[in-house]
């Protein structure tokens, strides 16, 4: 699957999180969603994990084991350096993330943050099919994402885009850019046709257990 998010932004991923309001708050409630579903000896999938951030409350908040998935070698390196204190509890795939669904044992969480709205929505309904079967029986996917409400989404993207001012401009450009990208119709989530899509795949129990403007948390069980 090819990766939208790389040079400029991939190198000043973590600057540019620090200005959605979700960095903190959504990634602490998925950190809770996911300790609410562990048990001893579950496997836990931190899919484009980038950097670590998505890792870190999970890892802080639980006694678990993960595995940490991404296909870029730069942001495996720096989420293994920003993750260092975890060593013994983390391990590190760089792969493409269709490829290591579809041949990988099953797992009994699957996280993934700000990484699915990158793909176009072909790509995300065959992202999701994978994550539906890599997921043992029961298993909890927890997704935390821009996925825009049905009103006042342009709204939402203008308010965000205003934040990155304060960035570089080089790299206010940059994640202007792919902002306004992500939202045309090809990769733009909106609430009710994501809910659909996980809903033919298979997922239930989908819930939103929380929203920071046009982040969300979304909960699904297989």
């Amino acid at each position: 699957m090819k990766n939208r998010y790389t040079g400029n932004l991939r190198d000043n991923d973590r600057t540019i999180h620090e200005l959605a309001p979700a960095a903190l708050t959504s990634r602490i409630i998925a950190a809770y969603e996911v300790k609410k579903v562990i048990h001893e000896g579950s496997r836990v999938l931190d899919l484009g994990c980038g950097g670590g951030n998505s890792a870190k409350p999970v890892l802080e908040m639980t006694d678990i084991d993960m595995d940490l998935l991404d296909v870029s070698q730069e942001m495996i390196d720096e989420a293994r350096e920003y993750l260092s204190e975890f060593s013994d509890r983390t391990n590190y795939i760089c792969q493409d993330a269709l490829e290591y669904l579809r041949s990988s044992e099953p797992y009994d969480v699957i996280l993934s943050e700000w990484t699915i709205h990158n793909f176009s929505w072909s790509e995300k309904r065959e992202l999701f099919e994978a994550i539906y079967g890599a997921l043992h029986d029961g298993g909890t996917f927890i997704l935390m994402d821009k996925v825009y409400p049905e009103n006042g989404g342009e709204e939402m993207l203008e308010k965000q885009l205003k934040r990155y001012t304060y960035l570089d401009p080089e790299v206010a450009r940059g994640i202007t850019e792919h902002e306004r990208q992500d939202y045309l119709p090809e990769h733009r989530m909106d609430e009710p046709a994501l809910i659909d899509v996980l809903r033919e795949v298979g997922f239930k129990n989908i819930t939103l257990a929380d929203r920071v403007e046009r982040d969300v948390v979304l909960v699904a069980s297989k």
